[in-house]
């Protein structure tokens, strides 16, 4: 018995494969780009660079600038300086007028009294310098010693009072060279005084009195 042959349909669809299923494209993570017209989606613990009222913040309030007040306090002062009255009235009248606050005033008051002390210190050591100079003229003199007792001789003559003494000896005028020729000169004059006393007239006697009386008698 012949074996049967079983023919192919002919119309019979053949299937193809199906075609692998393509994987999803990805870029990473450090590739994206910082500026995108699309917004990314927020995931969880994202945050944005720029804080605003999308995370619940907010900017600080500006607070409003303290500027002077109605009337300052005393300002503090370094040892040896103070303003009289009228230059304080004059001073914080422009102090409101820039509208400083008492600790704005305070650090001016604190620059003007530190270049007024530098001043200060710095025509001290000018004059000691200059009184130093006068005493090394003086004594460079050759008729030096003659000159100082001369001097001491017109300075008793001239300066009289306990006040005009201690002008002289608490002050500069004590070494200037014009005044210690000024007491040299007085002191010239008492020595030259002193040299030549005035004749002293005596008392005419009643016949000299009558003769110039009755001349013709």
């Amino acid at each position: 018995m012949a074996e049967e042959q079983t023919a192919p349909v002919a119309n019979q669809e053949q299937t193809a494969p199906a075609p692998a299923e393509t994987a999803p494209q990805t870029q990473p993570d450090g590739d994206k780009p910082i500026i995108n017209e699309e917004e990314p989606a927020k995931q969880d613990g994202d945050k944005p660079l720029m804080g605003g009222e999308e995370d619940g913040t907010q900017e600080p309030e500006k607070k409003t600038p303290e500027g002077a007040p109605e009337k300052y306090d005393a300002f503090t002062m370094p040892e040896g300086f103070q303003l009289d009255e009228g230059r304080m009235t004059e001073t914080t009248a422009l102090f409101k007028e820039l509208n400083l606050t008492q600790g704005n005033a305070q650090k001016l008051v604190d620059v003007y009294c530190k270049f007024a002390k530098e001043q200060q210190t710095a025509e001290a050591n000018q004059l000691m310098e200059t009184r130093k100079a006068w005493r090394s003229e003086i004594r460079s003199r050759e008729d030096f010693r003659e000159q100082e007792s001369l001097m001491r001789k017109g300075f008793r003559m001239l300066v009289k009072t306990d006040a005009q003494k201690r002008l002289f000896t608490n002050s500069w005028l004590q070494d200037s060279p014009e005044l210690f020729d000024l007491f040299v000169a007085a002191g010239k004059l008492a020595a030259e005084d002193s040299m030549h006393p005035q004749a002293q007239t005596s008392k005419p006697t009643e016949a000299e009195i009558n003769m110039q009386r009755f001349p013709n008698l």
